[in-house]
């Protein structure tokens, strides 16, 4: 991020193993995931922004508003590690900064946002790369 003065702060809920309601039975748990849920506020006055200034209409991220910690992509191999940190963390409240300039990526908007100490902690502790670029999904293009 380019500058401090373009950093808002939020809180939300570590969430090991999330439901995803919104998307197809097949693909509903993520049971080796983990995400950070914050207000779904953030989301709906950024969806609410880009079709009132631009006339962009955007579908809401499925598991509403989020940070993804661990996303299906990455490998926990280590199960143990996984429910070690799963009892650390869950349902422990942390704290973001994140940019508050909207940033495209492919058909998606997103807010970058700043590592806290937790979110880099529960990836270091299952082997992941600490350098995962966090970010809160605010919708995908309706084209």
């Amino acid at each position: 991020m380019n500058s401090m003065n373009h950093v808002a702060k939020c809180r939300g809920k570590i969430i090991f193993s999330p439901n995803r309601p919104g998307l197809k039975k097949s693909h509903r748990s993520f049971d080796n995931g983990v995400i950070l849920k914050v207000d779904n506020g953030i989301t709906e006055y950024y969806s609410w922004w880009l079709n009132r200034k631009f006339g962009i209409s955007i579908s809401k991220p499925a598991w509403g508003t989020h940070i993804t910690i661990v996303n299906d992509r990455d490998r926990v191999k280590d199960f143990a590690a996984f429910e070690v940190a799963k009892k650390k963390f869950n349902n422990k409240i942390a704290s973001v900064g994140y940019d508050v300039r909207l940033k495209k990526q492919w058909q998606f908007w997103v807010l970058e946002v700043l590592p806290s100490p937790e979110l880099v902690e529960i990836r270091k502790s299952l082997g992941l790369r600490e350098d995962y670029p966090f970010h809160i999904t605010i919708g995908r293009d309706d084209v």
